[in-house]
């Protein structure tokens, strides 16, 4: 191995300042993986679980909202179906109501009618 490195030029030799750099290197290397790197991993590592726990909740969300949606929809549709019932029964009520106050009032028209007219023939007598 020394016959070889004897036959490199001068900057391509090993020696103690080639040890020194290579070794600073590899501590500098280390220390920005400790400090730099891994902090970043940390981050987006705690990123990403912040993210999947935001969307977990908004699936959650999204399906009580369904679950809601579809409650208040059949009970929209039971007061539909209630207040049209309601409504037919009023409008009918209303209807027979209606029948009675006419037919009453023809009744007493009628009677009146002839009580004048027995009035009148009394009169005319």
């Amino acid at each position: 191995m020394e016959a070889f490195m004897s036959t490199l030029p001068e900057p391509m030799q090993i020696n103690g300042t080639f040890v020194f750099v290579l070794v600073t290197l590899i501590v500098l290397f280390l220390l920005v993986k400790k400090f730099y790197v891994d902090a970043y991993t940390n981050i987006m590592e705690k990123r990403h679980d912040i993210i999947d726990g935001a969307e977990r909740k908004y699936m959650d969300v999204e399906v009580l909202y369904s679950e809601k949606m579809d409650y208040f929809e059949k009970e929209l549709k039971k007061a539909r179906a209630n207040a049209g019932a309601l409504r037919e029964r009023l409008v009918a009520e209303a209807r027979s109501e209606k029948e009675m106050i006419v037919t009453g009032a023809r009744k007493q028209a009628l009677d009146q009618k002839a009580r004048m007219e027995d009035t009148g023939e009394a009169r005319a007598r």
